[in-house]
């Protein structure tokens, strides 16, 4: 194997390792309410009944943040985060749950602040103070994928304090069970891993999948392709090969977790 193939090989090798948490339609309100005898404005996912603010939710996002900024009004009337710093620190009390209330027991549980992993709390708390413009999310570990809180951007001004709530899904992440490389017509099977989807489907190391659900691959990014080969253990996936002929039906695979070795 070619020095240009391994490191190709290396970057899809890794990518397989990062995945997102399937789409939702998940409710996301702010409202201000007390918090140890304060009054804060309070950020939760889920919650219902309570005040709308303004804030921009980006449903058909492929990554899952809090993107903790000022946000700004372009010329065009559009809202965009404005990544200059804070005319005053912001602090941000940060809680990571699962959708039951309480810190997920599975999984190593991370936040991650301005590209920095950030470890909380036993009881799932981290309180920052942030002076620019951030990316924030919790994440969880699941085998080899990570489950992802959903995506919000907060519009604030410098010098609030937040409370921000993430919630992370008790949902178990799958895949099929390989490793990819990126080529022209989709994405070639460089390594399909034991007693997995894959595996149990007699998957070859070479085949080379085109579509996925409807879509088709060849234009896909990495990330794009797991972001629709990985999702809700138990859930089917439907793909085709390049050597599939026109009239069979797609493979069904029912996502698995891939755990470490």
């Amino acid at each position: 194997m070619s020095i240009r193939n391994s490191i190709l090989f290396f970057v899809c090798v890794c990518a397989l390792y990062w995945a997102v948490k399937p789409q939702s339609s998940t409710v996301l309100r702010v409202s201000t309410e007390s918090v140890e005898n304060k009054r804060k404005p309070v950020l939760k996912i889920g919650e219902k009944n309570q005040q709308d603010v303004q804030m921009i939710y980006t449903p058909s996002t492929r990554r899952s943040i809090a993107k903790v900024s000022s946000l700004k009004t372009t010329d065009s009337g559009q809202r965009v985060q404005d990544t200059g710093n804070f005319e005053e620190p912001m602090l941000v009390n940060v809680y990571v749950f699962d959708e039951r209330g309480n810190l997920p027991s599975k999984g190593r549980v991370l936040s991650q602040v301005c590209g920095i992993d950030v470890p909380v709390d036993k009881d799932g708390f981290v309180n920052l103070e942030l002076n620019q413009g951030c990316d924030l999310f919790a994440s969880r570990a699941d085998g080899l994928f990570l489950s992802f809180t959903e995506e919000v951007w907060v519009d604030h001004q410098s010098g609030e304090e937040i409370d921000l709530d993430l919630v992370l899904s008790t949902d178990r992440i799958g895949g099929l069970g390989v490793q990819i490389a990126k080529v022209s017509d989709g994405f070639r099977i460089e390594y399909v891993y034991p007693n997995t989807p894959a595996e149990h489907l007699n998957v070859a190391t070479g085949s080379i999948i085109t579509e996925v659900n409807g879509v088709e691959t060849y234009d896909l990014s990495i990330l794009d392709f797991i972001q629709l080969t990985t999702g809700k253990v138990g859930t089917e996936v439907k793909v085709r090969f390049l050597n599939d002929l026109p009239d069979e039906p797609p493979h069904r695979f029912v996502r698995s977790v891939l755990e470490g070795p």
